[in-house]
């Protein structure tokens, strides 16, 4: 299924699979029928992408669903009034009466099978129900286009018209109950620089010394060599005696920061963000309301993640890299309609995003996927482990079932999560523990096995559906900057 609007295909194959059958039945009823010649998919995404039509804002897609409701209901009573005209002032021979469907079937029905369908009724009897069948139809405002009690009399068009309102109009409830209508939150991009040993699994709190001195904390990145990250966090600018490094949580609000970022109309290394929003994503959608212990929290950790630069050095010590993702954050209120202070957060991205964002190196993910994690270890590899994934599709062959596999060091595992203890097993037990995660849920990871004598762990990954490989495939780019062949082994 293409798209023209950028729409994630997974987003048209959540919301079909999920539409009433009776809709489903009725085109299969008109199918090879004018206007009915494609198949019921392609029908429903082709009238979703046109009442979309570029739309993902929550409160923008409310409003127009609100409209083509009143719409739809003004429409109803058109129809109503237009078939109490035709009730009586045309004759039923004629094929615009209204049940002139009615009159063609006691014209053709002998006597004993009209009696089978309808008793002892006169046809007008049953137009006198039918009209009142509509009048009830007409109020009710649940009530179908396709059932519409006089739709026979309908051009083949104005059937295709009333089967598509249907259809977009049980889209847009699908989409509420999967998504509150949240379309720009189907996606979620990410930064390479986000899986470098960056979060950490630990709660430890650090002091940050005394005087003028910055805090300043290696990270190791390798058990072969002396690649590491360093962190460096400056005192002035934090003004705190003590920090914990970015964990999960951080990760969250980076990952909410670069939504932001991403979906803005205008391109912009600024952002200004209700601190509401930043506590939300941080406590995940689970928690309706934060509590005013999570906006001080949200206001403490953006002034952490922007004042903490990692600089990455290679095994002979040379920096290969400076990771920097906000250069700010300062907290300003900001009065709404009311009289109220409601605090903001003023944030300009770093250089890191900046680049990522201008040069579009972002990589994406499905955001329910990620969400259904409970374990913050696995919310930390998360993105390491979809690279990865993804990567091995671009350079190895894949298996029968359509999968590949990555073995994964004990390195590889330094290289993406900054562990809290230096102690190997209990790390490695963390991992699996996260990995069983990954596959009791399904998600990305089909199974994984551990080599007791060495701590290599090979991961077996799902097989990329059709979705994923138009959704996250084409936002991909190779190391190189080069497009890669899915599936095609590198040499």
């Amino acid at each position: 299924m293409e798209n023209k609007n950028g729409y994630p295909r997974a987003l048209y194959t959540s919301v079909i699979e999920k539409l009433d059958d009776e809709l489903r039945e009725f085109f299969e009823e008109h199918k090879g029928e004018p206007y009915f010649r494609t198949s019921f998919s392609e029908s429903a995404q082709a009238v979703l992408t046109e009442g979309l039509n570029g739309r993902t804002d929550e409160a923008e897609l409310r409003a127009y669903w609100a409209n083509l409701r009143k719409q739809n209901n003004r429409k109803k009573k058109r129809w109503l009034h237009s078939l109490l005209s035709n009730v009586d002032s045309v004759d039923p021979s004629i094929p615009q009466h209204p049940f002139h469907n009615i009159y063609e079937k006691q014209r053709m029905l002998k006597k004993q099978e009209w009696t089978t369908l309808y008793g002892k009724k006169t046809i007008r009897d049953v137009m006198a129900e039918e009209l009142e069948s509509a009048k009830d139809w007409a109020s009710n405002q649940s009530s179908r286009f396709i059932d519409f009690p006089a739709l026979a009399s309908f051009t083949p068009k104005r059937v295709a018209q009333a089967f598509e309102a249907d259809v977009l109009e049980n889209e847009f409830r699908v989409m509420d109950d999967l998504y509150q209508l949240n379309l720009n939150d189907f996606l979620q991009g990410y930064v390479d620089e986000m899986s470098d040993s960056i979060f950490t699994d630990s709660r430890k709190k650090y002091e940050i010394p005394g005087g003028d001195k910055d805090f300043v904390k290696e990270i190791p990145m390798s058990e072969e060599d002396n690649s590491k990250m360093v962190l460096t966090v400056s005192r002035e600018a934090f003004g705190e005696d003590a920090i914990t490094l970015l964990d999960a949580k951080d990760q969250a609000i980076l990952l909410y920061v670069i939504r932001k970022a991403s979906t803005a109309l205008d391109v912009s290394d600024s952002l200004t963000i209700p601190v509401r929003e930043i506590a939300s994503c941080m406590q995940g959608k689970n928690h309706s309301k934060p509590s005013a212990r999570a906006y001080e929290d949200a206001e403490r950790r953006c002034y952490k993640i922007a004042n903490s630069t990692y600089n990455k050095f290679d095994a002979d010590g040379r920096q290969v890299a400076a990771i920097n993702f906000l250069s700010s954050a300062i907290l300003k209120n900001i009065r709404d309609d009311s009289g109220r202070q409601v605090p903001y957060m003023d944030i300009t991205l770093g250089s890191t995003l900046v680049n990522a964002i201008s040069m579009n190196k972002i990589r994406y993910f499905y955001t329910n996927e990620y969400e259904m994690l409970e374990n913050k270890l696995s919310r930390i590899l998360y993105t390491t482990l979809q690279r990865e994934r993804i990567r091995a599709y671009k350079r190895y062959k894949l298996n029968p079932a359509g999968g590949c596999s990555k073995t994964f060091t004990y390195s590889n595992w330094l290289s993406a999560v900054n562990f809290g203890s230096s102690n190997r097993r209990r790390n490695l037990r963390n991992i699996m523990e996260s990995l069983e995660e990954f596959r009791d849920r399904k998600v990305m990871i089909d199974s994984y096995k551990s080599d007791g004598s060495t701590g290599n762990i090979t991961v077996e990954f799902l097989p990329l559906t059709p979705d994923e490989e138009n959704d996250l495939m084409r936002y991909e780019f190779g190391d190189e900057n080069e497009a890669v062949t899915v599936g095609e082994k590198q040499q």
